[in-house]
């Protein structure tokens, strides 16, 4: 026996392959066989290494399409065909031993997701595909494809530089007018000889007067542009009169001096010129520089041709996720006019989009990224076109906004031209990228078949007294695969409970199946919005408003 033993764990360990090289998207399971030991030493191994891959296999499905699938009679019934498509290359690290007369043997699998979930597809036993198809992908992604920022190589250098130095002599000259300076002295000449006049006819108690007159006339006064000028008279004379007009001879007497006095002030006046002088000169010396320094990529927006998105898409197929493509959808919403995701993203025009996504075409999901390709020019080992570039998405729930899978990928890669690297690395990119994010979106709709997605139940009414939302408390306990069912609020006009569900049937309509029996609950009617699932007593027209 212990001869038999020694042979079993020989062979086994003359079975041991090298181990695969890991992947991102590699699954890895371990399987466990036995078999009684026998005399036919071939046959004891070959039953417990059988049983072991077929158990690493099991375990694979569960990890990757949900627990309880290698319970499955169909995955049973097809699991040895499984089995075989995997591959023996898949099958490492078989580990031998022996105890109380067992022969058993211990294997790794490690396989790619996306080749498991090909295979058994291809094999009909693809349960969650249809799951997952069913929740579609609204996918927007732009493509940049430019130079990398250096700051120790500038992309672009601008420097101007401008002396400018003169002189500049301008003299203009005009004659002042002294009608200003002629009205000052002639208002103040007249002024004086009517005080010398009133002054001869003083006495009203003469017949006749005779008086003498002596006039003196100074003006002065000053022009708008600084000049004075100066004007000075003197006239001299008699008068006789008779006593009854002699105010009548005062009066010409003031008005003869004043006369005088006038023509002498516009004689002086017109004999004096005032000129004004302006004069405008200027020495200048001036220098002007600039210096404009470029460092950011040239390209400024996204580029017409778009690569990552393309192989994204036939990536996420692969991965039995329905994608839908964003150009019609966006065609259709903004029409004629352009937009970037850029804009997008950074505006209230998002979320009337997302809105959109989710009632015209239908998508559960919407995923928006974004590749940057740097063009690095010749690669002094290859010479070759050498590039480099940086891929991100995010995906989200379009009902609730959730996040379900965001990522983040770089790579490199080299080509005959530009464009051929930059298709090359777009390549390399959508297919890591791909295999994260789809991996990631496979994963939350396993979980969420597994445990059930959560959802926000309420019931409005008018009056909704405590003994009808008690009912409706207790009958949501009696739904089948609704769990975990807890009351976020209660009041007069309504109640609301969170819960997780994952049944087959719509909840609104699993909900009224499990209040048909309660007559308060006859006129019950719903509205569904995503996940917020509403049960009016009095009709849903009003709560839709």
């Amino acid at each position: 026996m212990k001869l038999l033993n020694r042979t079993l764990l020989a062979t086994a360990a003359a079975a041991v392959v090298l181990t695969p090289l890991a992947h991102a998207m590699d699954i890895e399971t371990r399987g466990v066989g036995s078999a009684a030991i026998s005399g036919d030493v071939n046959s004891v191994r070959t039953s417990a290494l059988r049983q072991a891959k077929r158990n690493a296999v099991l375990a694979a499905l569960d990890k990757v399409v949900g627990a309880g699938t290698s319970r499955n009679p169909d995955v049973q019934a097809k699991l040895d065909d499984l089995v075989v498509q995997i591959g023996e290359e898949s099958f490492y690290s078989v580990t031998p031993s022996s105890a109380d007369g067992q022969y058993q043997v211990s294997v790794t699998l490690r396989v790619d997701d996306k080749s498991l979930r090909t295979e058994i597809s291809d094999l009909g036993l693809a349960m969650n595909t249809t799951t997952t198809r069913s929740q579609p992908i609204l996918v927007m992604m732009d493509e940049f494809f430019t130079t990398p920022t250096n700051l120790h190589a500038p992309l672009e250098e601008l420097t101007e530089f401008r002396h400018e130095a003169g002189s500049h002599y301008n003299e203009k000259e005009a004659a002042a007018s002294s009608k200003s300076s002629a009205y000052a002295a002639s208002s103040n000449a007249a002024y004086a000889s009517k005080e010398q006049a009133a002054f001869a006819v003083n006495d009203k108690s003469a017949g006749r007067i005779s008086a003498a007159r002596e006039t003196r006339v100074a003006g002065a006064a000053q022009d708008g542009y600084g000049n004075s000028a100066a004007v000075a008279g003197r006239d001299s004379g008699r008068l006789d009169a008779s006593g009854e007009s002699s105010h009548q001879a005062a009066g010409a007497a003031s008005r003869q001096v004043a006369a005088a006095a006038s023509s002498k002030v516009a004689a002086a006046s017109s004999s004096q010129s005032a000129y004004a002088h302006n004069v405008n000169a200027e020495d200048h010396d001036n220098t002007y520089y600039r210096k404009l320094v470029k460092y950011q990529p040239q390209n400024t927006g996204p580029d017409k041709k778009n690569y990552t998105y393309n192989e994204l898409k036939g990536q996420l197929a692969d991965l039995d996720i329905k994608v839908l493509d964003n150009s019609l959808f966006k065609s259709r919403y903004f029409g004629d006019r352009p937009i970037t995701l850029d804009q997008l993203d950074n505006s209230a025009e998002l979320a009337k989009y997302v809105d959109y996504a989710r009632k015209d075409a239908t998508a559960d999901y919407m995923m928006i990224g974004s590749s940057v390709i740097y063009d690095l020019g010749v690669d002094k080992n290859s010479g070759q076109e050498s590039c480099t570039g940086v891929a991100s998405t995010r995906t989200f729930s379009t009902k609730t906004g959730e996040d379900i899978a965001s990522a983040t990928q770089s790579e490199s890669s080299v080509g005959a031209s530009s464009d051929d690297c930059r298709a090359r690395l777009a390549v390399k990119l959508a297919g890591s990228l791909g295999e994260q994010v789809g991996k990631r979106i496979q994963e939350f709709v396993k979980k969420r078949t597994m445990y059930g997605a959560e959802y926000t139940i309420r019931l409005t009414g008018d009056n909704l007294p405590l003994m009808t939302r008690t009912a409706f408390s207790q009958a949501l306990k009696s739904v089948p695969g609704l769990e975990k069912a807890t009351q976020r609020q209660a009041g007069a006009g309504q109640v609301e409970i969170v819960a997780t569900y994952r049944g087959s049937d719509p909840l609104d309509q699993a909900v009224a199946m499990a209040l048909g029996s309660n007559p308060q609950f006859a006129s019950l009617d719903s509205s569904v919005d995503g996940t917020v699932i509403t049960l009016c007593m009095n009709g849903c027209k009003k709560a839709l408003h």
